[in-house]
């Protein structure tokens, strides 16, 4: 069909044509239903009644497969417990954990090789970077995210030298390699000399990263990916925020970090310190507020605050106007549900106090003159109670 390929889910295609099932058998059995009752043609009427006979044999025959799982089609399946120790191991945090490989839909092992969506932000207790990238023939993705963009120029250049300093400004304090496929092409990771392996399963790899560099960073330097891979591989890349239209603020290279709590998907917390630079391991955008302080884009594509010495919020100011969206919404139905209950609550008295409906009462005989007529009087039954 038109336009197949270019569906994330294609199973979508799936569940408009069950909907179309639906409606159109829906439509035929009422069809041949009126037949049954309307149709002059003894003939017509045999052959609907024989049609509804066969569409509920076909649903007859198919429904005890729907039944354990599709007849076994589908299955619960386990994560192996290399996931379930590399859990444990990480816990739960603000520090978020970089999953390789760097796809959107992969097969593993324990899907039975069948590819998937990338599972770990469903399985780990801590915040999940991961590939949002399609790779959808020669489209490898439609992302426009900078993170992601920055993410994917590392992996390219295998780490460029320096992965784990180079990814903490993106908060990432664990990176999980799933060895179910490629784990050949990210054997560079055990090269990373900011890089601790902390358990390796056959499943799975996990690394905690030495380097630190979100938080009150404090000072920053002017540059971009290439400045910021280029200082790393020299060994002169602090924690400092690396921002491409920015101003160089001392010391270089910082040493500073930390002081920042997440309180909600939307904001963070910054505690008092030093004043200066604080990097939010968030994607820019200019929706991200700290009360009137500057703030600038990262060259890892994450937000940076010049914050004084007291304490700060930063939050996504646009969630406001989406909160009263979603309010203004359920009121709208809460007001619709009211109307309709006042507009049929006779309807809803009737309902509740007689529990069966009332047939209306039978038409009155036409009167009858002459002699030896006589009158009939129709009483309508009186309701229960």
């Amino acid at each position: 069909m038109p336009l197949f390929a270019a569906m994330r889910e294609q199973q979508k295609w799936l569940a408009l044509t069950m909907l179309a099932y639906a409606i159109g058998i829906g439509v035929t059995v009422e069809a041949l239903a009126a037949a049954c009752r309307r149709a002059r043609p003894l003939l017509v009427r045999l052959t609907a009644a024989g049609a509804m006979v066969m569409v509920a044999g076909v649903y007859a025959v198919v429904a005890p497969s729907l039944v354990w799982g599709l007849g076994g089609s589908v299955r619960v399946t386990q994560y192996p417990q290399s996931w379930h120790t590399a859990d444990e191991i990480m816990g739960d945090g603000d520090e978020a954990v970089l999953f390789l490989p760097w796809h959107l839909y992969q097969p593993f092992s324990f899907s039975g090789s069948r590819t998937v969506a990338t599972p770990a932000a469903a399985f780990f207790r801590r915040p999940v970077l991961s590939s949002d990238a399609v790779e959808l023939g020669p489209v490898r993705t439609n992302s426009v995210s900078r993170r992601m963009a920055y993410v994917q120029r590392l992996v390219a250049a295998g780490g460029a030298g320096a992965f784990g300093r180079l990814v903490a400004p993106l908060g990432v304090g664990y990176v999980v390699l799933a060895r179910d496929r490629e784990a050949d092409l990210y054997a560079w990771l055990d090269a990373q000399d900011d890089l601790r392996r902390v358990l390796r399963t056959p499943e799975l790899d996990v690394y905690r990263v030495e380097a630190r560099g979100t938080g009150r960073v404090v000072a920053a330097r002017p540059g971009g990916y290439d400045e910021a891979v280029a200082l790393a591989n020299r060994g002169t890349l602090g924690t400092e925020a690396v921002l491409p239209d920015g101003q160089a603020r001392e010391p270089l290279p910082s040493t500073a970090s930390g002081g920042i709590h997440r309180t909600s998907s939307t904001s963070w917390d910054v505690a008092p310190g030093t004043p200066g630079w604080v990097v939010i391991p968030e994607e820019w955008s200019p929706g991200w507020s700290a009360g009137g302080l500057p703030s600038a884009p990262t060259a890892a594509g994450t937000v940076a605050v010049a914050a004084g010495a007291e304490a700060a919020t930063v939050h996504y100011e646009p969630w406001r106007w989406l909160r009263l969206g979603l309010i203004a919404s359920v009121l709208s139905l809460l007001v619709l549900l009211v109307i309709g209950l006042l507009e049929h609550r006779k309807d809803l008295v009737r309902w509740w106090a007689v529990p069966y409906p009332e047939g209306p009462s039978p038409p009155a005989p036409p009167a009858v003159r002459g002699r030896g007529a006589t009158a009939k009087v129709y009483r309508r039954p009186a309701s229960p109670g």
